[in-house]
């Protein structure tokens, strides 16, 4: 192959590269873009899963986790440490309770925790960022909140108030971070806690099995449900997916943040295939424009082989100016977006990362695909003699397109003129509109799901919750006391729930330590402040039961839908060794709804007969003032209602409905950034090869060019036909991109709900068709004006001996 530069043949190739600069630079950015779009993405993922194993492995994460009531005392836990089937065994003093940083701040919810022993944790273990470990009366706290060392808090627990001093900021994994909307957990000395609190048991133990598999957890959790029951204890689950078993080896956010992973994924190989079709039209036009140079220099000895490195050398100068450009930025992205969401998920970013795969997916990119893409009219171009080289010399003529429009006499001539070249080569208006269209698809399906989530968050969330005003109450209150806060000034209506706790299997199946909870709703009927979204079935009516509507996330993991029974099983709070209730309730509708997940309505009347008690601890408010400071200011004034006659309201941040949505879209507020950024990314290399093709066309017409500046054609006449024909395949690619669009931004659309494990509804953004369309027109004026300009500057005598 070093033969190839010594000769003529190597003057050929820098003249291809470099007196065509426009085509080269167009060539070399679609397949730059293309290869940092994947090293970006599939950089920062792969990053994020390299720092998700290093934070977390070292934490001793457990495999089982369950909640215990009431809280049990050393001596379960220690009997629990001598079951075989477990390998270590810890349990976690947890309480509720309030904060504020000062007298003239409002509180906030917060959780206390404390340890037997902080210098010996054996699960979960808490690792000391900074500080001291908890001693005294001196705290530690979460780390990533406005609390620092030698600050001062005060603390409300069981409505006592006490100040402490922060001497310790502590990095607990398992726990939701700041940037994620967790609440702050402070942590102190296990006598500590018992002077706060009044106990000093465990109110959550958790345990981890030797060489973890799901089935040995299950029958591992099994068993400790088993012995803490016949120890008069109620187990309920207690890990953040509100599960007894989870694997240790992935963590809780894992999920959710692989499934985003796996969609970006998918659209940087969108954004990699539109690329190499530019890549595909620039060697096909360049061979079939130098069909002529190829007879010549076969007929001047040259060989088939020789044509190909020729052809081949120019596609890999290409991917290698793309790898030059693309691999470092691309792994500067990568680090850049993987710090910044590690840092989100409250994890420790580990320095600057160079992951092997994504590299070798951008050598492959930049280096091996052009290559193939490119091979088939290489192949075709070196196949032919010097007789079929020569013969093709002269003016292209007309085909089926020109003879259609040549019937047409009404059509302007530029604008004939622009339909004959915009669909005189099908296979390049083929690969051209794949490039545009899919582009102009992306963008559409990506707005479509931004819409789906603002209005599932939204306008859904609003609409099924026409009570503005929701409170939980700390502990049940009888139902007359509960719908005292009607006499408020303000309130329109009060309605009471009840919410209890309980678990779900199939009918006619074995009751498991995997049973999944669910959180019954108990509403009355009929139901003013619920509007539930059905997705099968129908709303409770009056006159139901034992009736239930589940959620479509509970429905789908038990496998059941409209029609079928369930068992529902409710612990006794006083005797762990019975249900106070164990019935079989029929499935009549299947509900979405974002704050609902893993729970259930139910006729309320049939709770309080199931429970043996008519209290309710949840209550929505209808505001008088719709708005939403005026249902802030109600909230306000009936939480200290409730406080005023002994009744504690559960602290939140999120009182209003309006406050629950907008803390939700705050939350997906990265993920839908990102797919709009790689969106508009994908539009960028349909711009480009949008510009690419016309590019071509000029240099393919640059003798018709010339004859039409012969008998008098003006530089704007040459001008308007480039620009008419950039526009008509702009809007050509906008009315395939929206036919498509409904079932794109659909199939996305779900596809993003279950990557996150939330319900959406969908809903087509027409804004993103409008956008497009003006995007569109955008992109092909622009890309239109280089190379018309391109053909303007060429004199008649240069477009003429052109070959």
């Amino acid at each position: 192959m070093f033969g190839i530069f010594s000769t003529a043949l190597r003057h050929k190739i820098w003249f291809d590269l470099w007196s065509a600069k426009q085509r080269t630079l167009q060539a070399i950015l679609t397949i730059a873009i293309g290869s940092f779009v994947v090293g970006a993405i599939f950089g920062a993922w792969d990053g994020i899963s390299y720092d998700t194993r290093a934070n977390f492995g070292p934490t001793r994460p457990p495999a089982i986790s369950v909640r215990v009531l009431p809280p049990a005392d050393d001596q379960v836990v220690a009997a629990l440490r001598d079951d075989p089937q477990l390998a270590a065994v810890e349990g976690l003093m947890v309480a509720g309770i309030k904060w504020r940083a000062g007298r003239d701040q409002p509180w906030q919810p917060a959780s206390l925790q404390a340890r037997a022993d902080y210098a010996n944790q054996r699960l979960s273990l808490l690792l000391l960022e900074s500080g001291a470990w908890p001693a005294g009366r001196q705290l530690a706290v979460e780390r990533g909140f406005a609390l620092g060392i030698g600050g001062q808090v005060e603390l409300e627990v069981d409505r006592h108030t006490t100040s402490a001093r922060i001497g310790g900021v502590v990095y607990n994994l398992s726990q939701p971070s700041a940037a994620l909307g967790g609440n702050p957990t402070f942590y102190t000395s296990r006598a500590e806690f018992a002077r706060l609190t009044g106990q000093d048991r465990f109110a959550q133990i958790i345990a981890s099995v030797p060489g973890y598999s799901a089935a040995r957890a299950e029958a591992a959790a099994a068993g400790v449900q088993g012995r803490l029951r016949e120890h008069g204890f109620t187990v309920m689950p207690g890990s953040i997916d509100n599960t007894k078993v989870a694997d240790p080896n992935r963590a809780f956010f894992q999920d959710p943040v692989e499934g985003v992973g796996a969609i970006l994924r998918s659209i940087g190989i969108i954004a990699v295939v539109l690329g190499l079709l530019l890549v595909y039209n620039t060697v096909t036009a360049i061979v079939a424009q130098q069909i002529a140079q190829i007879g010549e220099l076969k007929a001047i000895g040259a060989t088939s082989r020789q044509i190909l490195l020729v052809y081949f050398t120019l596609v890999f100068g290409y991917g290698l100016a793309a790898l030059a450009i693309s691999l470092p930025s691309g792994l500067l992205a990568a680090n850049g977006l993987r710090r910044m969401l590690i840092a989100s998920l409250g994890l420790k970013p580990a320095g600057w990362l160079t992951l092997p795969v994504p590299l070798l997916y951008q050598l492959a990119i930049c280096l091996v695909a052009p290559l193939l893409v490119a091979a088939i009219p290489v192949l075709r171009g070196a196949r032919v003699t010097v007789r079929e080289a020569i013969s093709s010399y002269g003016l292209s003529g007309g085909g089926w397109v020109d003879d259609v429009l040549a019937r047409v006499r009404a059509l302007p001539r530029v604008v004939s003129l622009a339909l004959s070249n915009a669909l005189g080569n099908l296979g390049r208006v083929a690969t051209t509109q794949l490039a545009l269209a899919g582009a102009g698809l992306t963008f559409m399906a990506v707005l479509s799901v931004r819409a789906s989530l603002v209005y599932t968050l939204s306008g859904v969330l609003l609409q099924a919750y026409p009570y503005q005003v929701q409170l939980d109450l700390a502990a049940p209150a009888s139902l007359p006391r509960a719908e005292q806060a009607a006499q408020l000034p303000g309130v329109a209506a009060i309605e009471a729930w009840r919410l209890q706790s309980a678990t779900l299997r199939r009918d006619g199946a074995g009751e498991r330590a995997t049973d999944p909870a669910v959180n019954l709703a108990g509403v009355p009927l009929p139901t003013a402040s619920y509007n539930p979204v059905l997705l099968a079935g129908r709303a409770l009516a009056p006159g139901d039961r034992y009736a239930m509507v589940l959620h479509e996330r509970l429905a789908r993991d038990l496998g059941v839908s409209v029609g079928d029974w369930v068992i529902v099983s409710i612990p006794d709070a006083t005797n762990a060794r019975r249900w106070v209730s164990q019935r079989r309730w029929q499935v009549v509708g299947v509900l979405l709804d974002v704050t609902l997940a893993g729970g259930a309505l139910v006729p309320r009347e049939t709770l309080f007969g199931e429970i043996g008690r008519r209290e309710v601890n949840r209550v929505q408010v209808r505001s008088a003032d719709a708005s939403d400071a005026g249902a802030a200011a109600l909230a306000a004034r009936v939480r200290a209602f409730y406080e005023g006659r002994n009744m504690p309201v559960q602290l939140s941040r999120t009182d209003t409905v309006r406050q629950r949505s907008d803390d939700r879209l705050a939350n997906l507020a990265t993920v839908i950034g990102l797919l709009v950024l790689v969106a508009l990314i994908v539009g960028c290399v349909g711009a480009i090869s949008l510009n690419g093709t016309l590019s071509i066309s000029v240099i393919e017409r640059r003798r018709e060019i010339g004859v039409l500046r012969a008998i008098g054609a003006t530089p704007g006449f040459i001008r308007l036909q480039f620009v008419l024909e950039g526009l008509l395949m702009g809007l050509l690619s906008w009315l395939i991109a929206l036919l498509l669009s409904y079932p794109a931004g659909y199939l996305t659309a779900r596809g993003v709900a279950a990557a996150l494990r939330i319900s959406v509804v969908f809903q087509y953004a027409w804004s993103g068709v409008a956008i497009w369309l003006l995007l569109a027109v955008i992109i092909a004026t622009v890309a239109s004006l280089s190379p018309a300009q391109q053909a303007i500057r060429a004199s008649v005598q240069e477009s003429l001996a052109y070959e």
